[in-house]
């Protein structure tokens, strides 16, 4: 799995360099964040998800349209987006007032502990697959792995859905040619 997840994470799919030792310890230690006794969300999930996003972005030429920074963040978004996972879902969480929800105030906890996870993770300087980045590019994935993970929680999945048919009635001239 540390193959596939390194291949899929590699600057030949994005150009952002990084430290390759640094990439090895962030994903020996990203698989660790994953739990065991878990058996949907978990590692083998997490690379699942990242080679999806990895096809996505490559079957959709996104390299005509989105940054390398921005493949990179939602790569590495990929891998991260269930790092940490009690095995529990956000309603429950909310409904027996666990931690989380109360430390992220009822809003999307999982995901916002998720999104934590990974910053925490990368304040590791052996794990710091970020460290070489100049400090506006570092915001820009920093911002795009927020978004990402926060959008895999399912109750943003209307408001989603509403934003694409907007977007596609908006433009449905331009894309209907295609």
């Amino acid at each position: 799995n540390h193959a596939a997840a390194t291949f899929f994470v590699g600057p030949q799919n994005h150009g952002v360099t990084f430290d390759a030792v640094i990439m090895a310890h962030f994903l020996e230690s990203a698989e660790l964040g994953y739990s065991k006794s878990c058996p949907y969300h978990s590692w083998f999930h997490a690379v699942d998800v990242t080679h999806g996003v990895y096809r996505l972005l490559t079957l959709c030429s996104t390299d005509a349209f989105l940054s390398g920074s921005e493949r990179f963040a939602l790569l590495v978004s990929a891998l991260s987006h269930d790092i940490g996972h009690p095995g529990l879902n956000n309603i429950f969480l909310i409904e027996t007032f666990h931690e989380l929800a109360l430390r992220y105030n009822d809003k999307s906890p999982l995901e916002n502990m998720h999104c934590a996870r990974l910053f925490e993770l990368c304040s590791r300087p052996k794990c710091n697959i970020f460290a070489a980045l100049p400090r506006p590019q570092y915001l820009e994935v920093r911002k795009v792995c927020i978004d990402a993970i926060l959008h895999t929680d399912n109750a943003q999945h209307l408001g989603m859905i509403k934003d694409v048919q907007m977007l596609y009635e908006v433009n449905s001239v331009l894309m209907d040619r295609g």
